[in-house]
Formats: structure tokens, C-alpha cells, sequence
């Protein structure tokens, strides 16, 4: 790759990380996506937080949701006897009845700036493994996700 080609690619990564900040999508030139050093890192950037209200709760958790996605297992690091294995109930921890979030699909969680609290989504993340999750203090970091 020339340095100049080099230099674009740079500044393009850099705008599309700071994009889901922005809450808006980045465009980008055809040409410069099928370039084989862009594709699928520019893609792949999502500006949203969880799914729409009007999705079954199987697709994933809607944004009201995603901060229940810290319960599980995939979605802290805290160990075996201290998180959720492959569903959370939210009543069981002060939320809504009579729905259910699937930790499968937390990751459709990780840019919920609107839930940016250490005590909650760490960097509006909630579905961040590498810190613990420890209600009502400030997340810690961690030893990864229970496995």
C-alpha cells in the first residue's frame, strides 16, 4: 500500500471509530471500501444501542434493556456464582416484568452512550467482559468473562 493510500486509510479508521459517538453513520468512497485493508472494519461500525422497541426480544435487548446485559456472564468478569449464564431476568434485578434478555445477543449492546456510569455500562459499553460489574459501585477491571 503507497503512503499516501496509507495516510487515507488512517484518517477514514479514525472517523469511523469516533462515529458511533457522533450517532451517525460514516460514508465512505466506493472505491476506498473495496480496498482489502478497509473491508469489514469500516462496515462493521454500528451507531446504535440495542435493537428497535418494535423487534421480538429474540433478535436482542432494546435500548431500555441493554443495561441488563451487565448480568451476564459474557458481558462482565466477574465469576461463575456472580452473573447470568444465558438469560436475565430484569425484575430480578429491579426492572420490568415479563421479559427476559438473551445474553447471546448483548452484543448489539456495546455503544449505549446514554447508560455511560461506571456503576452501570463502563464507556456506555454494556457488554464490556474485561470489567467486573458490581452494583451500586464502580466497575473494576477484571480478569475477562467467566468461561
Amino acid at each position: 500500500m503507497a503512503a499516501g493510500t496509507r495516510a487515507r486509510v488512517s484518517w477514514l479508521v479514525a472517523v469511523a471509530l469516533s462515529a458511533p459517538s457522533l450517532g451517525r453513520a460514516v460514508a465512505v468512497p466506493p472505491a476506498l471500501v473495496a480496498s482489502s485493508a478497509l473491508r469489514g472494519s469500516l462496515l462493521s461500525v454500528e451507531s446504535t444501542c440495542g435493537v428497535p422497541d418494535s423487534y421480538p426480544s429474540t433478535h436482542g435487548p432494546t435500548e431500555a434493556l441493554c443495561p441488563f446485559c451487565r448480568w451476564c456472564c459474557k458481558c462482565n468478569a466477574n465469576d461463575s456464582m456472580d452473573c447470568e449464564h444465558s438469560l436475565v431476568s430484569p425484575d430480578k434485578y429491579g426492572g420490568p416484568k415479563g421479559v427476559v434478555v438473551f445474553c447471546d445477543k448483548c452484543h448489539k449492546c456495546t455503544n449505549c452512550p446514554a447508560f455511560n456510569d461506571m456503576a452501570a455500562c463502563p464507556r456506555g459499553n454494556c457488554c464490556d467482559n474485561d470489567m467486573k460489574h458490581q452494583p451500586p459501585f464502580n466497575a473494576t477491571w477484571g480478569s475477562g468473562e467467566y468461561r
